[in-house]
């Protein structure tokens, strides 16, 4: 990063945000460029034959504790990674989600390891189960603090003041960004957050479409 902060004019670091380096720049940030490293070694491995130690240890839940730990933190980035890459949202485990299966080979994680998976996010603060039965799980590849953060800066960067909830998460402003297609209650979340901070205030409109947020940046 000092590097391309380098080449971009500006060493002294927090006078322009990485982001902004990198996007100016035309490179891809360092955190999505180790995403796509991630998902597509996991696709690798998911190729190779059953008999393959390395893939026996990636799809079945591994009963040695430092191996465990191990398998656990690499099934955390792909499925962050993968969230963020497709914008997904929420993860059933009573329903097929790709990451999970490969229907080639008829081989998918158990119910048990991905509960496990999912769990060890939500202890981390990337996720929270929607339901007591522990069968749907909200996905934060970003907490909402992140969120509501991105939003601010994205709003300031961008001049823009006043805002409709359905314009963030699909309008034209917001096209191929993060905010395109938002989870609504994770936007709402973030909005309060940012609404206790005063740098937005939240009005209803006659309908929920016209529900809108008006930013003090």
């Amino acid at each position: 990063m000092r590097m391309l902060r380098w080449i971009y004019g500006d060493i002294r670091s927090g006078q322009v945000r990485n982001d902004d380096v990198c996007d100016r720049l035309g490179v891809a940030p360092f955190e999505e460029k180790l995403a796509q490293h991630r998902l597509r070694c996991f696709g690798h491995i998911q190729r190779k034959p059953q008999v393959t130690p390395m893939r026996s240890r990636i799809l079945s839940l591994q009963p040695v504790r430092e191996t465990r730990e191990k398998q656990v933190q690499l099934w955390k980035d792909l499925i962050l990674d993968y969230c963020r890459s497709q914008k997904i949202h929420t993860i059933s485990l009573e329903e097929d989600f790709p990451l999970f299966s490969n229907a080639k080979i008829e081989r998918s994680l158990s119910y048990e390891a991905k509960e496990v998976f999912l769990a060890a996010l939500v202890s981390e603060g990337r996720a929270e189960w929607m339901d007591k039965g522990h069968k749907k799980c909200l996905i934060l590849w970003l907490r909402i603090q992140d969120w509501a953060n991105f939003i601010l800066n994205f709003v300031k960067d961008n001049g823009l003041e006043v805002m409709t909830i359905e314009e963030i998460r699909s309008g034209i402003d917001t096209r191929g960004t993060e905010l395109e297609g938002i989870d609504r209650g994770v936007l709402m979340r973030a909005l309060r957050q940012l609404e206790q901070k005063g740098k937005a205030a939240i009005f209803k409109g006659t309908s929920a479409d016209d529900e809108g947020v008006k930013f003090s940046v």
